[in-house]
């Protein structure tokens, strides 16, 4: 059973998906904020890390700068969710180590299937 980071600071769409993800089978550790995640990244190694961008205490560019840094996050899939939409931002996203992007309002059913694409158990 994969583990996932779940990194949000919107309380109702933090519980929303960490209930949707449950349901599919995956572990997920919810956190509501980006100091939160931080503590987790230093914590305990997941399988995928989902963040959010802009959150208090440490925003999503800091997350994943954080996640990058670290050796045993080497190889490990983040995926962004976020309202922002400008192409700055999401570049930015990508440069700093990003694999997917997804706005908001997220779909859960599209976050499934990216979630299973970067896990490689897409069937």
């Amino acid at each position: 059973m994969s583990e996932i980071l779940l990194i949000e600071d919107d309380e109702i769409l933090l519980k929303a998906l960490t209930r949707f993800l449950q349901k599919e089978g995956f572990t997920v550790k919810a956190c509501a904020n980006g100091k939160e995640g931080l503590e987790q990244i230093d914590l305990h190694t997941y399988d995928l890390v989902i963040t959010d961008i802009n959150m208090p205490y440490a925003n999503g560019f800091e997350v994943m700068s954080r996640i990058k840094a670290k050796e045993s996050y080497k190889g490990v899939p983040v995926i962004v969710i976020t309202s922002m939409s400008s192409e700055s931002a999401i570049t930015q996203c990508y440069q700093i180590g990003a694999n997917d992007f997804i706005r908001k309002p997220v779909m859960p059913h599209e976050l499934h299937i990216r979630v299973r694409k970067l896990l490689g158990s897409f069937a």
